[in-house]
Order: structure tokens, then sequence, then C-alpha cells
């Protein structure tokens, strides 16, 4: 978990690392997948080449024991035709001379254990390899052999896992002066005795499987665990007559099967070192690409300490980085330019400013005088409001005790109003008339 989120700070950190995120991603994803594919290719040619072994080898063990029962029926057919077993049957003196010893010593290629025995035309037995032989009476074996000529196969016994089985082969012994068959040649030949010559003594045949059938009847079986991986092939007996009435089958299974455990930690550590190589190539492609974009950011970081508009980033790397670095610089210029006219236009209202104070403060300190005197004057200034009781006659004023006091004195009391006599022209008429000179 904590991998995990130290991957996702970085991939959402700086441009640096999520280019080296983002490449070891890719490659860990190609690394997935192509060791993915190849180790599903890789294991399925390899099994289908094992499984083509395999068939191979069960098809060969089918035909061996293909053979053999084709060899068993060759030589019992040679068999025969031979002049000592004729002369057995058709001659009844001295014939045990020769063919008791015949008999016994007669081998089959594959050195198998069996029983052969020479019958007459009723099945009696002439001579026998076994002790005590009773006769064959079969009707059918007694009229395909003795009657029509011709071979002879049956099973006897019970099959399966029973050793008792046997497979019994009668070929018809003809005699040339007459032209038909005088008797027969029977042998009976343990079916478990057949089929363990494909299971030669001293290999281990553990993983292998067999049945053998007659139609429907099993005449051998050798059965191992089914493992769900087993691979089994079946084929019919290609055998000539008399062998080809029973319908031979056989089924083989093979329980082998190749584990390809080990190319997971072949691929693990194949495709950890991959990852490595990647995360180093991946390293140093990312420190490449943005060295310059780093450069650039340096810049940006000395310009922001030192509050200087004079540093210039370096036009170099890739086109796109000459680009930006080239725009940057035009950036600076710009702003260098737009802050020395913003500093010219402050200073400019600065100063206009400072008159526009200096006058306002001349008019300030006008006004400042201006209203001192008229509030100076103000205080000089004593007014009257109100009604003024006044006398009709005399022109008396009452103040607010009752009394009556002369004109002049009331206001001189509430006011800066200084009074002067005189006699204004009427009056002096008036009153002075006769002492004025006219």
């Amino acid at each position: 978990m904590n991998l995990f989120l130290n991957w996702n700070r970085r991939f959402r950190g700086g441009i640096y690392h999520r280019i080296l995120g983002a490449m070891t991603m890719f490659a860990l994803g190609g690394i997935l997948l192509v060791g993915g594919i190849s180790y599903y290719v890789v294991n399925r040619l390899v099994q289908r080449n094992i499984d083509l072994s395999l068939e191979s080898d069960a098809r060969h063990r089918l035909q061996d024991l293909e053979h053999m029962f084709s060899s068993i029926q060759e030589e019992l057919s040679l068999l025969a035709s031979n002049t000592l077993i004729l002369n057995s049957i058709i001659d009844t003196a001295e014939k045990r001379a020769y063919i008791d010893p015949f008999i016994k010593s007669f081998k089959l290629k594959s050195n198998m254990a069996f029983t052969l025995s020479i019958c007459d035309f009723l099945g009696n037995p002439v001579a026998s390899s076994a002790a005590d032989r009773p006769p064959y009476r079969n009707p059918k074996l007694l009229a395909q052999t003795i009657e029509r000529g011709v071979g002879y196969a049956e099973i006897l016994g019970k099959g399966g896992n029973d050793p008792s089985a046997t497979l019994l082969l009668a070929y018809p012994v003809y005699w040339e002066m007459t032209g038909k068959p005088e008797g027969m040649l029977v042998a009976e030949l343990p079916v478990r005795e057949i089929v363990d010559t494909m299971f030669p003594a001293g290999e281990n045949n553990d993983h292998l499987g067999l049945v053998v059938r007659s139609g429907q009847a099993v005449l051998y079986s050798k059965t191992v665990p089914d493992k769900g991986t087993s691979l089994r092939y079946r084929m019919d007996l290609p055998v000539l007559p008399p062998l080809k009435d029973l319908h031979l089958q056989a089924e083989i299974t093979d329980i082998r099967r190749v584990d390809f455990w080990w190319l997971v930690p072949a691929y693990a550590f194949a495709a950890a070192g991959l990852l490595l190589l990647s995360v180093l190539i991946s390293r140093k492609l990312s420190f490449t690409m943005t060295s310059h974009l780093r450069a650039l950011s340096a810049v940006t970081q000395k310009i922001t300490d030192s509050d200087s508009l004079e540093i210039r980033a370096e036009i170099a790397g890739p086109e796109e980085v000459r680009s930006l670095a080239s725009t940057f610089n035009a950036m600076i210029d710009r702003v260098r330019a737009s802050r020395e006219g913003l500093e010219q236009l402050v200073l400019e209202r600065t100063t206009e400013l400072s008159r526009s104070n200096a006058e306002l403060s001349v008019s300030n300190e006008e006004k400042e005088a201006l209203i001192k005197e008229l509030q100076e004057a103000l205080q000089n200034v004593k007014t009257l409001s109100g009604l003024l009781p006044i006398c009709a006659v005399c022109k008396k004023i009452r103040d607010d005790q009752g009394y009556w006091n002369q004109i002049e004195s009331f206001l001189s009391s509430r006011s800066e109003v200084a009074f002067s006599h005189g006699i204004c022209p009427v009056c002096a008429e008036k009153h002075y008339g006769d002492y004025i000179e006219k």
C-alpha cells in the first residue's frame, strides 16, 4: 500500500516523476503482456509437442500390439501348413516319435506361454502341449475350420482383469491329395501374455493404462488414475481374419504431464531484470528530457527569490524547450517594461499628487484663517430675537424683570451697539422750530 501511494505521489508530482512513472508503467505493462503471451504460446507449443510425442508413443505401442496379433496369426497359419502337422493327423503309426517333441518345443517369436494342439476333423486332440487336453467340440469351430476350411477365432474366459481370458485361434490343416481339411491346428493364448509384450520387464509403465476390447467385451484392462489431463488414444486393430471377426479395439491412456511451474520463476526473474533495466533507461531518458525544463524552473525560482528581472533563461535543448525559453525571456522583458512604465507613471502621479496636496494645503490654511476670523466675528456679535415689549409713547422697553428701560440702555446691555445722540430734521423742526434760522 505504501509503495502504491509513493508511486501515486510521484506520478502526480513533477514532470520528471510523471515521465519516469509513465515509462515505467508502460514498460511493466509491456513486460507483463509480452511475458503472458510468450508464456501462453510456449506452454501451448511445448504441451502440443509433448501431446504429439505421447500420441506417437501410444500409436506405436498399439501398432506393436496389432503387429503382435498379426505375427501370431502368421506363425500359426504357417505352422498349420507344415508337413509334420499333416503327417501327425493322417499317420496313425509312429507319430508320437516326432510330433510330441515338436509340439512341446515349438515357440512363438514373442516367446510367450501358450497351448498348442493338433486335432482331427472331429476335434479330438492328436497331439497337444498340454496334458489331457479335452476335445474341441464347438460346432461353430468345427464348421468353420473343417467344413469351410477357414480360420476361426474366439475369446474364452471372462476377460477384463480376469487372467483366464484366452484367445483361441484355429486353422485348418489341408491334405494336398484331397484338397480338403483333414484336421485343425488350435492355439490357446492368454490375452494377458499377448498384451504384456507391450510392457517389457524393467520398464516403468506406471503412467500407461491399456484396455483391449472385443466389441463391447473387455479382454484386458490396466487402469491408471485419471488426472483430468490424461491423453487417451483409441484405435481399431487392423488385423486379418480370423481375428478381424473379433472386432479388436485398444485404448491406451498416458497420464504423463509436464508441469511448467519452473517457467513462472524464470519469467519472474526475467521480468524483474527487464523492469529494472527499463527503470534505469526511463530515469536516464526522463532526466535527459526534463533537464532543460528543470533549468528553466531553476531560473524562475531564482527570479522569484531575487525579485530581479535581469535574469535570462538559457535557450538550449529541444526545439520545444528553446521556444519555451524564448517565450519566457520575452515575457520577462515585457514584465520589466511594464514594471518600468508603471514606476514612471506612479512617479508622475505622485508628483502631481504632491503638488495638488501642496495647493490643497495652502487653500486649507486660507480656509482655516477665514473660519477663525468668522468665529472671532461671531464671538463679537450679539443678536436679539423674539418679541420686544416697547411703549408706544415713550418707546421704553420692558425687560424680563418687568422694568421699563430706555431703548438705548436696553440695546447697549444686550449687544455691542453704542449710541450717539442727535436730532433729526423733523424733530428739530417740530420742537425747535422757533429757534432754527430759516
